[in-house]
C-alpha cells in the first residue's frame, strides 16, 4: 500500500478503466436491492450494511495508522467523497427494500405498486449514483495524486 502511494505521488499511478469505477460505485447498491427482494431480507440487509461499514472504517484506520495526518487525508479523498454520496443512497435502497419485504410478508395483494414517488426517489438514487461515478473517475485521480505527492 505504501509503495502503490508513493508511486501515485510520483506519477507512476494505476489507472482504472470506467467499467471497473461503475462496478466499484454500483455494487452494494445492487446488492441491496437484490436482497431485499429475498425472504431473509431482514437478516441480511443489516448485515450487509454492517459489512459494508466495517470495511470503510478498517479501511479508513489503515491509512491514518500507516500514514498518520496524511493518512487521514488521503481516507478522506480515497472514500469520504464517495461516502458522501453512496451511503445514503445505500440506507435509501435499504429503507425500500425492508418495506417491500414487510409488504410482501403481511399478505399485502398489490406488493408491486410503483408510485411516482418512489420512482422519483430511485431516479434520484440512481443519479447520485452516476455522479459519484463521475466523482471517482475524473476528480478523485488528480486529487489523491496531489495528496500523494507529499508523501
Amino acid at each position: 500500500l505504501q509503495q502503490y502511494l508513493y508511486s501515485l505521488g510520483e506519477g507512476r499511478a494505476v489507472t482504472f478503466t470506467l467499467w471497473s469505477v461503475i462496478w466499484d460505485v454500483f455494487q452494494w447498491p445492487l446488492l441491496l436491492f437484490c436482497l431485499g427482494a429475498t425472504q431473509f431480507c431482514f437478516i441480511a440487509v443489516p448485515a450487509a450494511l454492517f459489512i459494508r461499514a466495517f470495511l470503510l472504517s478498517y479501511a479508513i484506520s489503515i491509512f491514518v495508522r500507516l500514514f498518520a495526518g496524511k493518512g487521514f487525508l488521503i481516507a478522506l479523498v480515497s472514500f469520504g467523497l464517495m461516502a458522501l454520496l453512496v451511503v445514503p443512497v445505500l440506507f435509501v435502497i435499504a429503507f425500500n427494500g425492508t418495506e417491500f419485504a414487510v409488504r410482501r410478508n403481511c399478505g399485502n395483494s398489490n406488493i408491486f405498486e410503483f408510485s411516482r414517488e418512489r420512482l422519483a426517489v430511485f431516479l434520484l438514487c440512481f443519479g447520485i449514483l452516476i455522479l459519484a461515478v463521475f466523482i471517482q473517475w475524473t476528480i478523485m485521480p488528480p486529487l489523491l495524486t496531489l495528496i500523494c505527492a507529499g508523501l
